[in-house]
């Protein structure tokens, strides 16, 4: 098969940007989650929720940032070695962190309106809040492991549109 840049996909440059983006990201989550412990901020509801929130965010960028190490294996990921199973346990975690994201950032919103809109406290919701928005990405993300679809997509780990390093409607990629 032809692996050639233009065929797969890979784009160091690309993987290059996002890692280094994604490592200021962490850097900014680490430090709102230090300031949000320092200052007790975490005794009130909607500060956690909004913490949580920022951890999902650091797992999220931590993630993109480890997929640097594509840029010096990226052509020898195949089905009979290890480095496969990294990219796709990167990619698990990048479907997962962006679906946690997702809810957690609903239910703040949820949890905002109700209580401008009602003045109730919904604190007693915080654990619904938190185990929905693990439990939920997590059986979203694991519906790709049912079509062993989690792998290299272009320049990331993801979840593939490809199959035998070809887009699925059309194979640029013939082989020789």
């Amino acid at each position: 098969m032809n692996n050639s840049s233009l065929c797969n996909g890979f784009s160091p440059a690309s993987l290059i940007a996002l890692s280094s983006s994604n490592a200021v990201s962490v850097f900014i989550c680490l430090l709102a989650a230090i300031l949000v412990c320092a200052l007790k901020l975490y005794t009130k509801t909607v500060y956690r929720l909004a913490l949580y929130q920022v951890l999902a965010s650091l797992v999220y960028a931590g993630q993109s940032v480890c997929q640097i190490f594509l840029l010096y294996h990226h052509a020898s990921l195949t089905y009979d070695n290890g480095l496969l199973r990294l990219c796709q346990a990167l990619a698990f975690t990048v479907v997962f962190a962006s679906w946690m994201k997702v809810c957690f950032a609903a239910w703040v919103t949820f949890h905002l309106f109700f209580f401008a809109v009602f003045h109730k406290n919904m604190k007693i919701l915080e654990l619904l809040y938190v185990l929905s928005s693990l439990v939920v990405p997590a059986l979203l993300a694991c519906v790709p492991f049912t079509t062993h679809s989690y792998g290299l997509q272009g320049s990331v780990c993801w979840i593939q549109s490809w199959k035998d390093n070809c887009p699925t409607k059309h194979c640029c990629c013939r082989s020789s």
